[in-house]
């Protein structure tokens, strides 16, 4: 995962480890412990502009842009992609897309926000 837009340290260089995905956000755990960042969550409310790009040379990856939340101890917005070493870009790409139909938002306005999930079936 690599991070663009942001100059403090956290945001800056290579980061590698376990992406989470739910109905509302993605989740990223840093593989090293070391690594100043240890985790980011990417709540689907923040994204735009996301989107698998397939580059003639070079492996698939998602992009996109995550807006900051209130006291999520940064501002602004950064750039963001997702690369997948062993394959499965196309095939998350399609899990996020699934993720984000199951926890359809509905804002009230900007300080409620409520989720609402539709067809699901449990067993």
């Amino acid at each position: 995962m690599e991070f663009h837009g942001q100059e403090q340290p956290e945001f800056i260089g290579k980061k590698h480890g376990r992406l989470y995905l739910t109905t509302h956000r993605m989740i990223f755990n840093a593989k090293d412990h070391k690594e100043k960042m240890q985790s980011f969550s990417f709540p689907f409310i923040t994204l735009s502009e996301v989107g698998l790009e397939q580059p003639v040379f070079g492996a698939n990856y998602i992009g996109g842009k995550c807006r900051a939340q209130p006291n999520g101890n940064w501002i602004g917005e950064c750039k963001f992609k997702l690369r997948f070493k062993s394959g499965g870009a196309v095939e998350f790409a399609q899990a996020l897309l699934r993720a984000a139909a199951m926890g359809k938002i509905n804002i009230i306005d900007a300080k409620c926000i409520f989720y609402t999930v539709e067809n699901i079936s449990i067993y």
